[in-house]
Parts: C-alpha cells; sequence; structure tokens
C-alpha cells in the first residue's frame, strides 16, 4: 500500500490526467456494449413473440406513447 501511494505522488498530473481519462473511456466502453447487449436481448425476445403477440405490444407502446 506505501509503494501505491509513493508511486501515485510522484506521478505528473499529466500523468494523472492521462490515467483519469483511460478509465474513463474504459467506462464509456462497458456501459455502450451493456446497452449494446440490452438492445440485443430485447431484440431476440420479440423475435420469438409470435406475430399476433408482437401486435399486441405494438398497441401497449402506442397507447403509452399517446398517453404521455
Amino acid at each position: 500500500l506505501q509503494h501505491l501511494m509513493c508511486r501515485y505522488s510522484e506521478m505528473t498530473l499529466e500523468d494523472k490526467n492521462l490515467n483519469c481519462q483511460k478509465e474513463a473511456a474504459q467506462i464509456i466502453n462497458a456501459m455502450q456494449k451493456k446497452i449494446h447487449l440490452q438492445t440485443l436481448q430485447a431484440l431476440s425476445e420479440v423475435q420469438k413473440m409470435t406475430p399476433r403477440e408482437r401486435m399486441r405490444l405494438r398497441k401497449f407502446q402506442a397507447a403509452d406513447e399517446k398517453a404521455r
């Protein structure tokens, strides 16, 4: 722990900013991947439905939009 603290305190401000930018980029990529996977999961669930169920779902969504 002491070693990490010394190493962090020796880093320049530029190094810290670069490190923060890298971490932020990793977080953004992870969130984009999560959203993409959620979208794919929702699409696969819709594709598994029968045409009648899909139509019913569309009608419910249209009614929700109209209610807003």
